[in-house]
């Protein structure tokens, strides 16, 4: 997912964790290998990068908690009903101002976290200052151009979008180090709790039309990835900062989402049940279309690892929201966070009445059970219960029969 560059004199809120202010779409490929560094003319070599075996969390919570995606000025919500409902936040480097607003309003005690948008996969003449990349473009461009991604002609790739982006090279060991360097210092001296890195994607050919010569195969460019991570979520988290990154895999691939989440604080499935049409998927996701279940083992797969991953539901409408929370929570075992927008930029985001009610809950009491072609979950308040099939299904829950149409859920308090 990708954002044009909001003008510097009016950044003064929220990013998104797909992307902020610039940001691009993570979309789907194959399977993986877990490779190690690579150096800067893209030769595999020893790993100089930290491995991260365990990485900070915010450890498991009583109640789901929910994040906020908005690329806009929130003029909606007030700083203290922000901070209260959505503990968690993605903001732009330059709504730094926006940040300690919210601190300070909040009154329920909740902790929270904020971490700042950077795309390290590109640098963005658009944005000289680099408040959209891991470093400026002119740094890059004028000192360190053998950093910059080139095809076999040796010319440098840019975005195949046409909108002047100039691809990084993540393998580049030289750049890693540069990156968290630069990552860290901005967390450090803007107060942020960490940052979210967009574009950590296991394909090239979803942002570029030429293959970079230094990555002949799949396997080369999955291999820099997960070097790029493991090195630089490495050495922010070292620092006692929180690196999460929008993690683009395959539909139906886990080993890349696993090997990428091993070495963050957590990662970002962008759209989670709720699709986006316009990238010619369905609009939610369903076990037939072969979309629901892989979402949900990437799901499992994070909470298992006790990670602080990000699910973002991009719906159309409050029953797209309520099916995805309901899916979330059909897997959701205390950790990371669920977010949903209901447009691209998130600028109409709202609180819904279901995430009063999954908070109401509280927490699990059993795993998901199965009733008929249901599926559901008993909490300490209620129960949560989900059709995730493309038509409506039945079965019974204590004693009741529950119908449920195509792709939906229904979250049942006390």
């Amino acid at each position: 997912m990708r954002r044009a560059l909001l003008p510097v004199a009016i950044l003064a809120v929220f990013g998104v964790l797909a992307g902020g202010s610039s940001v691009a779409a993570n979309a789907a490929s194959s399977p993986i290998l877990v490779g190690g560094e690579y150096s800067e003319s893209g030769v595999n070599s020893a790993d100089t990068g930290p491995s991260v075996a365990a990485v900070p969390s915010a450890g498991i919570e009583s109640s789901v908690r929910f994040g906020r995606l908005n690329y806009t000025v929130d003029t909606t919500h007030s700083d203290q009903t922000q901070a209260n409902q959505w503990p968690f936040e993605v903001l732009q480097r330059g709504y730094t101002g926006q940040l300690g607003a919210i601190r300070q309003a909040e009154t329920d005690g909740l902790p929270m976290t904020f971490l700042f948008y950077a795309d390290p996969m590109v640098i963005r003449p658009s944005d000289p200052r680099g408040y959209t990349t891991a470093l400026p473009a002119p740094t890059v461009q004028q000192q360190h151009s053998n950093w910059l991604l080139r095809d076999s002609a040796g010319n440098v790739i840019s975005r195949s979008d046409g909108d002047g982006d100039e691809m990084m090279d993540p393998g580049n060991v030289a750049y890693q180090n540069s990156a968290a360097a630069t990552l860290i210092g901005i967390a450090n001296s803007e107060g942020w709790d960490g940052v979210m890195l967009d574009e950590v994607n296991q394909t090239w050919q979803w942002t570029m039309a030429e293959q970079p010569a230094n990555y002949p195969t799949q396997q080369s460019w999955e291999s820099a990835q997960i070097a790029f991570v493991r090195n630089v979520c490495g050495q922010v988290i070292k620092a006692g900062k929180l690196c999460v990154t929008n993690t683009g895999d395959s539909a139906t691939d886990l080993q890349f989402w696993s090997a990428i989440t091993a070495d963050n604080s957590g990662s970002m499935q962008e759209f989670y049940v709720a699709l986006n049409p316009a990238l010619g998927t369905p609009a939610v996701a369903t076990i037939e279309n072969g979309a629901w279940q892989p979402s949900e083992d990437r799901l499992t797969a994070s909470q298992d690892a006790g990670k602080d991953s990000i699910f973002r539901a991009y719906a159309a409408n409050a029953d797209e929201v309520r099916y995805a929370l309901g899916s979330y929570l059909l897997a959701w075992q205390g950790y990371g966070t669920f977010a949903a927008s209901t447009d691209y930029d998130g600028a109409t985001d709202a609180w819904s009445g279901d995430f009063t009610t999954a908070q109401a809950l509280g927490r699990p009491s059993a795993d998901q059970q199965t009733t008929g072609s249901l599926l559901w979950r008993p909490f300490a308040h209620g129960y949560v219960v989900v059709n995730p099939h493309d038509t409506a299904q039945s079965g019974t829950i204590d004693g009741a029969t529950v119908t449920l149409p195509a792709a939906s859920a229904e979250l049942v308090g006390d």
